[in-house]
């Protein structure tokens, strides 16, 4: 097979379905030599693998899931999934008949009808060109191409016009009519290398729907060299009574579609239940993408709009717990992490952002009852032991905690979280060369974990390294957008570097995210002071002030500029307010009590 990058587009989305597939099983084989590749990082040819493997079965969830955590860019679940639920037509205008008209997974481009007509019949042309054409792999042989392979066409007219009458966008019936296959057992013929599936049994029957069972009596065992059905019985005295002849391999082919008047497909009784599950997938994809590229609190809209008996499954809880954590909103993380424990408790997935949730909660007793409660559970579960990691670094006992993150990472050395969580306990025991290489790791086995990469800027702030230090808390806020926090430490790194007016600038994005962090405007205030601009700097902290009246620093800062704007009376108010609050800097606010009545000689505040 070429190692050329692969890249999104009409011709290789085409070549598909004119180069008939040599991977045995199909889909499922084309997913698991896209996981293969993104396990050895070769991401671009993990992306081409779980491509045509959603292409060829619109079911297979876990390709899109792997996409949407590399990052892959349109990924539009609707699009995927050739559905449109009524739940994601009303508030995204991103999902308009324009945007959906397009053939699944193709990318969306601007084109000219002239093009379109030309691409189309070059299309056709190369389909019949390319039918015999074989993928270079040597030893396997290719499987003939059917008509359900084929690309879909630009919908008709009548669909069009149909769909912008009922405010819905089309389907693609190209996916409903591959869903069905895949629904109806109608896989591709298998290559040579798979023992091919001559006889089938009465559950496969009743699913493929093969109808009653006529001379089933008359059937024998197969021989040798016949492959055995995938679902086998119990007992060996109706072994051979279940089991009848499939039609040869090259009959299995999408039986003709039927059509109506107008020229649109008929759909057939499978079709409701297989559009109901393909708008199920659609919802939990679209969440999923979005929670992805951490676009949290669309991806909580989108999973409100599931079925209330999903909205209490273990996966869906996970996610909005997941969400939640992210937009920093911890009460209700726990509420949603603590319901998943409730309705799945055999769940590991997730329990490591609950014992996260814990300890920024500093709740030790339901951190510790969390640990005792998951390794009794699974000991040989890596989220386990990362949640008794979590438990002994609450209690400041950072030693144990890494003895424990590094069990977490003996059974599973990729688990990113745990490599994360190692190097903050490394930070806080001032090791910062193994903090570095804890982040690193997190950073190759996920390139988008921007946790990693903002404790690799915390590390290199704290160096004094401000060009590094900036250099990686910008790549955690490209990955991060909506972060509040990125944006404030991005900020603080700019202002360091000597780019005050940027910093000012990124720090406003950080409080228009976030207006519950008031750091964003202390350090506004910080730099204003800097600039010689002391009422901007005093409109900022009294908002700071009024968001967090018991802060020390605060208020300290306030009595500096009072003073610079010649209130010294205020000044000494705020002196004697800080000084309430922190005795254990009396010396410092007694010095600056001190030096009221002399010239400012620009003291830092950061001091304090």
């Amino acid at each position: 097979m070429s190692a050329t990058p692969f890249c999104v587009s009409n011709q290789i989305s085409l070549s598909l379905f004119t180069k008939p597939c040599p991977i045995p099983n199909g889909a499922a084989g084309l997913a698991l030599l896209g996981k293969i590749c993104r396990q050895v990082k070769r991401a671009e040819h993990a992306e081409r693998y779980f491509r045509m493997s959603l292409q060829l079965d619109p079911f297979l969830f876990t390709s899109y899931t792997a996409l949407s955590e590399m990052g892959v860019v349109n990924m539009d679940a609707p699009t995927v999934f050739g559905v449109h639920p009524a739940a994601l037509q009303g508030g995204n205008p991103s999902m308009g008949v324009a945007a959906s008209a397009k053939t699944p997974l193709q990318p969306m481009m601007m084109e000219t009808p002239a093009a379109s007509s030309f691409y189309r019949t070059a299309q056709s042309q190369s389909v019949l060109r390319h039918r015999s054409v074989h993928f270079e792999t040597p030893g396997l042989t290719p499987i003939p191409v059917n008509a359900s392979m084929l690309p879909a066409e630009t919908p008709s007219p009548a669909q069009m016009n149909r769909a912008a009458g009922s405010g819905a966008p089309p389907e693609h019936p190209v996916v409903l009519r591959r869903a069905r296959e895949v629904a109806s057992r109608l896989y591709y013929p298998p290559s040579p290398e798979t023992p091919s599936l001559t006889c089938v049994t009465r559950s496969m029957r009743y699913l493929r729907g093969l109808g009653a069972d006529t001379g089933a009596s008359s059937m024998s065992r197969p021989t040798d060299g016949m492959g055995r059905s995938l679902f086998t019985t119990g007992s060996s005295e109706n072994h051979t009574s279940n089991r009848t002849v499939l039609p040869p391999p090259s009959t299995m082919i999408a039986p003709p579609a039927m059509t109506t008047d107008d020229g649109l497909e008929k759909p057939d009784a499978e079709t409701p239940g297989v559009q109901d599950i393909l708008e199920l997938l659609c919802l939990f994809g679209f969440s999923y993408n979005r929670l992805c590229r951490y676009r949290c609190r669309d991806a909580l809209q989108s999973l409100q709009a599931l079925p209330v008996c999903q909205l209490t499954t273990g996966w869906v809880l996970h996610q909005q717990g997941k969400a939640f954590l992210e937009l920093n909103d911890f009460s209700s993380a726990r509420r949603c992490l603590e319901a998943m424990r409730v309705h799945d408790p055999g769940r590991m997935e997730g329990v490591e952002l609950l014992s996260t949730v814990y300890w920024q909660l500093k709740r030790e007793v339901e951190l510790a009852h969390l640990a005792r409660k998951v390794v009794d559970w699974d000991r040989l579960s890596p989220e386990a032991w990362c949640v008794v990691g979590n438990c002994f670094s609450l209690q400041k006992d950072h030693e144990t905690a890494l003895v424990f993150f590094g069990r977490s990472l003996q059974l599973d050395p990729d688990f990113t979280y745990t490599h994360t969580l190692s190097g903050y306990e490394y930070m806080a025991n001032e090791d910062f060369d193994k903090a570095i290489n804890c982040f690193r790791q997190a950073l190759k086995s996920d390139p988008r974990h921007y946790n990693a990469w903002y404790g690799l800027g915390a590390i290199y702030h704290r160096q004094e390294k401000f060009d590094l230090a900036e250099v990686h808390f910008e790549k955690a806020a490209k990955i991060h957008p909506a972060s509040s926090v990125l944006k404030c430490n991005l900020g603080i790194a700019q202002y360091a570097n000597g780019k005050a007016y940027q910093a000012l600038d990124t720090l406003s994005e950080a409080f228009r995210l976030d207006p519950r962090n008031p750091q964003a405007r202390f350090q506004r205030a910080t730099i204003y002071s800097a600039l010689h601009r002391p009422q901007d700097a005093l409109q900022e902290l009294i908002k700071v002030r009024d968001a967090a009246p018991r802060e020390a620093t605060v208020h300290f800062a306030l009595g500096k500029v009072y003073k610079r704007l010649g209130k010294t009376e205020s000044a000494m108010k705020c002196f004697l307010t800080a000084m309430d609050l922190d005795p254990k800097e009396n010396q410092l606010i007694k010095s600056a009590m001190d030096k009221l009545d002399e010239p400012d000689m620009d003291e830092e505040v950061a001091s304090f």
